[in-house]
């Protein structure tokens, strides 16, 4: 069979669940019958590893507004390389990516939703105009993948999946983290990661850590992550009088050294697609807090693997974290439950071959 060449574009190349998602197709996709080039800016975390990895890359920056200069942009870039699928990850890549195939005779096109984040805002202008772009571009869209089923479910719900798209579920390579599996922390140390934007809930971390200050004084916060609320978010930790309890760490690749450091590992979302770093967190053998929203609540299970509670509630989000800190009983047989899911139903492997497979359905 012919070796056939897929784009893996985005538009965002910082550190994220959707950029180690791409990083790891273009590792694990089957050289003997798919040639990866990556598609994003050359400044950020993406951009570093394909090279470090010896991957092709394309260089590209989009905006997140309209550009007749980045549409024209990306259909160079088309016509340059000539893939035989181009794969889009996020709206904005997704947009400019499947608008510019339009003029580019035999590319097969797949998007896949890190999260159909827009379905989150409140109803208004801005969600229907992206919802009619969505709408319109699956007429050209050769295969649509889902990493959720929630966001499977909203989005034929809403019109902007079809209903023969693919929920692909992310997953990561276990191994990885194995030997932090053996490493047992009692620093009372409470951690997160992830971008600092609204969508992270960041802010009710906060007030929550407050509430388990008081009860235990020696508990600390690291936030580790970047983005446009950091400053926002010190200044919530100071006026809370909690900043000598916090640390913000800023962007970090280093997933695995800095989940070591944690007892307890915190992700208190808004919303969610499938999140890489719950996967991650269990990988390590850490006990979670986790807010039930979207694909978390399809990963992990109230009182079973985890603890899981209302978004935005923060008395509900102290208390499950205390629980942890003040009963290492409880936090080891939860922390154990989790690694052994994520052992068995998330592997990475099974995340590939399920896209190759999707590759060859848009290709025949």
């Amino acid at each position: 069979m012919d070796v056939i060449k897929v784009l893996l574009l985005t538009d965002e190349a910082g550190i994220g669940g959707g950029q180690r998602h791409i990083l790891s197709l273009a590792r694990l996709l089957n050289a003997g019958r798919f040639e990866v080039i990556v598609g994003c800016p050359t400044e950020g975390y993406l951009g570093d590893e394909v090279r470090r990895a010896g991957i092709p890359h394309v260089d590209i920056s989009l905006p997140a507004g309209p550009s007749p200069i980045a549409f024209l942009r990306t259909l160079a870039m088309l016509r340059s390389v000539r893939p035989g699928i181009l794969h889009t990850h996020g709206g904005t890549a997704g947009f400019y990516g499947r608008m510019a195939a339009l003029f580019v005779q035999g590319i097969r096109t797949v998007h896949t939703y890190h999260g159909i984040h827009y379905l989150n805002f409140r109803k208004g202008f801005r969600r229907w105009l992206y919802a009619c772009i969505d709408k319109v571009l699956l007429r050209w869209t050769s295969g649509v993948i889902c990493v959720a089923r929630s966001d499977f479910e909203a989005g034929t719900r809403a019109g902007v999946v079809p209903g023969d798209a693919s929920v692909i579920t992310n997953g990561i390579d276990v191994d990885e983290f194995r030997p932090l599996t053996r490493v047992k922390v009692r620093n009372k140390k409470v951690g997160t990661i992830g971008r600092m934007h609204v969508q992270k809930g960041q802010e009710y971390l906060l007030e929550a850590m407050r509430r388990v200050i008081d009860r235990e004084p020696s508990a600390t916060l690291r936030i580790v992550g970047d983005g446009e609320l950091m400053e926002r978010l010190r200044a919530q930790a100071a006026g809370l009088g909690i900043a000598e309890h916090t640390e913000f760490a800023g962007a970090r690749t280093d997933t695995a050294e800095q989940l070591s450091s944690m007892h307890v590992f915190v992700l208190p979302s808004l919303w969610e697609g499938f999140p890489i770093v719950v996967l991650e967190a269990m990988a390590a053998g850490k006990p979670i807090v986790a807010t039930g929203v979207n694909g978390v609540s399809e990963i992990l299970e109230d009182g079973v693997d985890s603890i899981l509670v209302p978004p935005r509630d923060v008395e509900r989000l102290a208390e499950g974290i205390l629980r942890l800190l003040s009963s290492d009983d409880l936090a080891d047989r939860l922390a154990a439950r989790a690694l052994d899911k994520v052992r068995r139903s998330f592997d990475v492997g099974t995340m590939v071959e399920r896209t190759e497979k999707l590759y060859e359905r848009a290709l025949g």
